[in-house]
């Protein structure tokens, strides 16, 4: 079975993380069991992740933020490590062919993850996702989610999360003083997600009218952020209109078995 690496705030904690949310998804897609290993930032940097699976996919040293591991990463039933989420999602496409596929999800199986249809819909799909969430955005979004997120952190210990995470060796001089001072009723929106639902009529889905696929999973991604963290914040940005509607129709769908996205949003803040 394989092994998914998610990234909690706290043991027991709610998920958080934009990028670990697409491969759960994906994983819950296909159909694929696996079983659901927490890990929070400080074992993440303190337990030797970054020797275990904080090397490229072919196995070699790569350049890590301070030589940590970064999640998501999936360990397979060889004992060997895959991470980096579109990485761990076409990889699931190429290795489970006849599953429903993630970047086409229309398309009939099984699918050639060789073929220039296949190489195109994922420059597309990631593309879209750099369209629909900018650098600013994602500040945006940081600034709303993180105040709220670390504030589930321990912070008991000389080497403790929140510190190690709002430190300005890890932000830049200042950046987090100005997270804490941003106008708390600010929030995020993304008029291009509604459009997307939009059109045409009666559409249910990002990557197509009545499937969902990548562009799904890694919107979820960033929803999770706040979801996760604050459900005022989650209700004033995705919460609400079409997008709230199709977050709902993602739960649902993905609502069951081991990591199903009933047991995520149990723990997310009420």
């Amino acid at each position: 079975m394989l092994l998914f690496y998610d990234l909690v705030p706290r043991a027991g904690g709610p998920t958080f993380s934009p990028a670990t949310t697409p491969v759960r998804l994906a994983l819950l897609h296909k159909g694929i069991s696996f079983e659901v290993v927490e890990l929070t930032y400080k074992q993440l940097r303190l337990d030797g992740w970054g020797d275990k699976a904080g090397r490229d996919n072919e196995g070699t040293a790569t350049v890590r933020l301070k030589g940590r591991a970064t999640v998501p990463f999936i360990q397979r039933e060889d004992g060997s490590f895959i991470r980096d989420s579109t990485t761990i999602i076409k990889w699931l496409d190429k290795e489970y062919p006849d599953k429903p596929c993630i970047f086409l999800p229309d398309a009939p199986l099984p699918v050639d993850t060789a073929s220039q249809g296949y190489l195109s819909a994922v420059d597309h799909a990631v593309e879209l996702r750099r369209t629909l969430f900018s650098r600013d955005a994602y500040i945006a979004l940081f600034m709303l989610y993180a105040p709220k997120m670390t504030a589930m952190m321990e912070k008991d210990d000389s080497d403790n999360d929140y510190d190690y995470f709002t430190s300005d060796e890890r932000l830049g001089d200042g950046f987090w003083k100005t997270c804490l001072d941003a106008d708390p009723g600010a929030h995020f929106s993304s008029p291009r997600i509604d459009a997307i639902l939009s059109s045409p009529p009666g559409r249910q889905f990002l990557a197509s009218s009545t499937t969902p696929g990548y562009d799904d999973f890694s919107v979820m991604g960033v929803v999770r952020m706040l979801a996760g963290t604050s459900a005022e914040n989650y209700a004033r940005t995705f919460g609400r209109g079409k997008v709230g509607e199709w977050v709902q129709k993602m739960n649902e769908r993905f609502a069951d078995g081991e990591g199903g996205m009933r047991a995520v949003t149990q723990k997310d803040p009420k």
